[in-house]
This record gives C-alpha cells, structure tokens and sequence, in this order.
C-alpha cells in the first residue's frame, strides 16, 4: 500500500493525507463508503476533483439554506449541503461541489463502522 491514496469515482477523484495510509491498509482496492457533512461541501468552479450536481430541492432556513442535489451523472448518489442564505440557487440548476478533504470520514462497507477518523 503506497502513496498517493486515491479516492476515485466516476466523477471525481483527489488523493487523501498519507496520514491515512495505516488505517487503509486492509481496505486496499476494496469500495469504501464515502461520508461528508452538508457543512463541508462548497459550490466552486468545475474542476476534475469536485463535483457535478443537480440541485432537486432548496429548503431556505433564513440564517442558512440545505440543498438536496444528486451527482450529475449518477442521479442515484443523493447529498445534502448547506451553502449561505445569501447565494440564489434553483431547483435544476447545476452546480459543482467541493470537498472540504480534511473534513470527510471513510467506512466499512460490510460493518458500516468508521475507518478514519474515529
């Protein structure tokens, strides 16, 4: 198991903290389960590393607004993200999605337990 450590799908890859690196080990080429919090996601312009999401609902909460949108490509993959009252966003439009990379945990896909961090 070496470096980089890649998070890859369809849509998006980056690499994660060699920090990582003893906590994978045993997971190497396995499918893990990704998890982000709607507060660590944040629209930014296209780019190979985020993500292209459709926006299905806009629940504006006056101090924040959650978004429900899905990948682009693969309607299936559902998430939330809270974005700032202020910015104007509509049912269908098409946004890109960062991650905040320090921000994210790993599962077990089998025990549904977090790998990293704990």
């Amino acid at each position: 198991f070496t470096a980089p450590l890649l998070i890859s799908h369809p849509q998006f890859r980056f690499t994660l903290p060699d920090i990582w690196a003893k906590n994978l080990q045993q997971y190497d080429g396995r499918g893990l389960i990704l998890g982000i919090r709607p507060e660590h996601l944040s629209i930014h312009p296209p780019a190979t590393k985020n993500l292209s999401v459709q926006v299905e609902v806009v629940e504006a909460l006056g101090h924040e607004t959650y978004l429900r949108v899905c990948l682009t490509d693969a309607p299936a993959v559902r998430m939330q993200v809270r974005v700032p009252p202020e910015r104007s966003i509509r049912v269908g439009e098409e946004l890109w999605l960062a991650i905040a990379h320090d921000k994210i945990h790993l599962f077990d896909p089998d025990t549904e337990m977090a790998i990293f961090p704990r």
